[in-house]
């Protein structure tokens, strides 16, 4: 039942497209999936007996060991976002590492799930890149702006409008104060308005 169990353990690891490893108390790999070893440039059975050292600069090897050693010290599983120079370039990764007992429960290494999110990330820098120019376009323009959210009533039909944003220009302009504003109704805001045809 052991091998059993053994034989599917390794074919779930190197089924995944995440970076599945195991390794000692000294931080030496004793499990390498193919994915972890594709990041690290180098096939599974040459970075066995090897540390981090063998595969990432000494600094983020340092990093990477000191996330070892913290779980090997605390027994608990822990997720970081780890930043590592790899065989395929600059990658982020949320890694979850814990500590790897036996059938004791006495620890005797780590083991570790890499899942590559770098496209993730880079999608979320570059939404905060655009809000942040749309915001500096909004607060410096010249003119007055608002932005409103249609209201609708059961049939579909527009009655009314919510504001969602107002730059600084409106306020100058129309004295509404933008905090007490923001968020609410048009007819809240200027009573008697629905009644203007204009």
């Amino acid at each position: 039942e052991n091998a059993r169990a053994l034989e599917l353990l390794t074919a779930i690891a190197q089924s995944s497209s995440d970076a599945i490893f195991a390794k000692d108390e000294q931080g030496r790999y004793l499990l390498v999936n193919d994915a972890a070893a594709r990041y690290m440039g180098r096939p599974a059975d040459a970075l066995l007996g090897h540390d981090d050292g063998a595969a990432f600069p000494a600094e983020q090897a340092a990093l990477i060991r000191g996330i070892d050693q913290r779980v090997l010290a605390s027994g608990r599983v822990e997720t970081n976002e780890e930043r590592l120079d790899t065989a395929q370039g600059s990658r982020v990764f949320l890694a979850t590492k814990g500590p790897l007992r036996d059938a004791q429960g006495r620890i005797h290494g780590t083991f570790g799930i890499s899942r590559d999110i770098t496209e993730r990330t880079q999608a979320e820098q570059r939404l905060i890149e655009s809000e942040t120019r749309y915001r500096s376009l909004f607060e410096n323009m010249n003119t007055g702006f608002v932005l409103f959210e249609l209201v609708q009533d059961g049939q579909g039909r527009p009655v009314d409008l919510v504001i969602l944003a107002a730059n600084r220009q409106l306020a100058d302009v129309t004295g509404l104060d933008l905090a007490k504003v923001t968020g609410q109704r048009l007819t809240q805001v200027l009573p008697g308005i629905e009644d203007d045809e204009a």
